[in-house]
């Protein structure tokens, strides 16, 4: 009987939390949609200096008032600042019974958000952007626009959003009817076997063997304590090359294909080669720089432009910057896991001497196999300001655009003016940032192309 007297305590104490917080928003019969012109003209983005008329139905209720409230977005990293501030009221001006629109002119160029404030009584209520999320690989990413929803308090992230861009912003015209053909290298085409990693006379991180597959379709590369591979990832090689793609230019161009995008081709211990440990040059299981000048003079003989990819966020642990495993001339920051200050790099990185194992002392991105590059003034002049920086070195050789992994990682003032070298370099280069979120931040003309 005790027990029994228990629950029926917690059942009755529940239902009454219930009750006693919930609310019922009212019914305003609210009709907007951020990409229908009948609410919002024009329609999506728009030049800095132009105006948007913004019109909503409020069909029940009879309020006393609604207004339209416009804020800057503010966005940094991969959303770890999200916030809406310096919020401009404007009041809309009902035109019938239950239409209620306002003009906005906006000067400056930037992200904004916007919701609708409707008023009745002493009571406020916002109409702004649904809150569902969606889940993408490992990040959530939150509804954009459309048909939003009521709340009873100013949501603090729940806004639409106006982009408004450069006046003077274009993108390369080569690049809009783009068709791309992106290739993983180490997993398309052997074109030259002499090139080929060798097991045990090439290393993967330390003193660890890469595992070399003679069969090009062996169907177990990927699956670590399988039984059938050493339990490794990344370490897979197939011999796949630069000489293997140009062979095939044809096969892609008859395809319709006109660009073609490149997984890393710099000199890296692993098959994905986003662990740079060169980025001047090209990793030799791929070929030579000539065999690199080749593809792109056969490319661009057939009219298909050349896109390369690397992450200026991060370098390898084990590279010529870090140089963890001692394998470099030359002094690493990082040699052979002793941090040193001597180093031409030493600045590059964040350390943490007194961290117990090596793996914890220097910043990394995601695992010790990625060491997170400073936004140092050494740095940022080797990434993309000298006339040999890696931006540029690669652009002098005919490549015709970047893409930039994890973006966010990096200030917006890092590629504001990385952006500023690549366009003064070749511009007409295409310019492609890796986000997994609302990119409108990137596409304002200061930053990058697409996404």
């Amino acid at each position: 009987m005790k027990l029994l007297k228990i629950v029926l305590i917690t059942i009755v104490f529940s239902v009454f939390s219930v009750s006693l917080y919930s609310t019922k928003l009212p019914d305003f019969g609210i009709q907007f949609n951020s990409r229908n012109l009948v609410y919002k003209t024009p329609f999506g983005a728009i030049k800095e200096g132009e105006t948007v008329s913004f019109s909503i139905t409020v069909a029940k209720g009879f309020p006393k008032e609604v207004n339209l409230i416009v804020s800057e977005e503010v966005l940094e990293g991969e959303m770890w600042t999200h916030r809406f501030e310096n919020d401009v009221v404007y009041p809309m001006k009902k035109i019938n019974k239950t239409t209620y629109t306002a003009n906005v002119t906006f000067d400056t160029k930037k992200v904004y958000g916007y919701i609708f404030e409707i008023v009745k009584g002493k009571n406020k209520y916002y109409y702004g952007n649904a809150d569902e999320t969606y889940t993408v690989s490992h990040v959530k990413i939150r509804k954009t626009g459309g048909v939003g929803k009521l709340y009873d308090k100013k949501p603090y992230k729940g806004r639409f959003v106006q982009t408004v861009y450069d006046k003077n912003f274009t993108t390369p015209d080569w690049s809009k009817d783009m068709v791309t053909y992106y290739i993983f290298p180490e997993r398309f085409k052997n074109g030259n076997k002499q090139n080929d990693p060798v097991a045990g006379k090439r290393k993967f991180y330390g003193t660890k063997d890469i595992e070399v597959h003679s069969d090009w379709n062996d169907p177990y590369p990927w699956v670590p304590n399988d039984g059938k591979s050493d339990g490794e990832w990344c370490n897979d090689f197939y011999g796949g090359d630069i000489a293997g793609i140009t062979s095939k230019l044809d096969y892609i161009k008859n395809m319709g294909f006109n660009a073609i995008y490149l997984n890393p081709i710099f000199q890296a211990p692993s098959n994905h080669k986003y662990d740079t440990a060169d980025y001047l040059k090209i990793d030799e299981s791929f070929g030579t720089l000539d065999d690199f000048k080749k593809f792109v003079s056969e490319s661009h003989k057939r009219n298909i432009k050349i896109i390369l990819d690397t992450s200026l966020n991060h370098s390898g642990s084990d590279s010529v910057y870090m140089d963890r495993y001692g394998k470099y001339p030359g002094i690493g920051a990082f040699e052979n896991e002793v941090i040193r200050e001597d180093s031409p790099y030493y600045d590059w990185y964040t350390f943490t001497p007194k961290a117990k194992k090596a793996d914890g002392m220097y910043k990394q991105w995601a695992n010790p196999t990625l060491a997170t590059l400073k936004e140092t003034e050494s740095y940022k002049n080797f990434a993309f300001r000298d006339d040999n920086s890696v931006t540029k070195y690669w652009l002098n050789l005919g490549i015709d655009g970047w893409r930039m992994d994890v973006t966010p990682w990096k200030s917006d003032s890092f590629w504001r003016e990385w952006s500023v070298e690549v366009k003064k370099t070749k511009p007409e280069a295409l310019t492609i940032a890796e986000a997994w979120f609302d990119c409108s931040k990137y596409f304002l003309g200061d930053m990058f192309d697409s996404t």
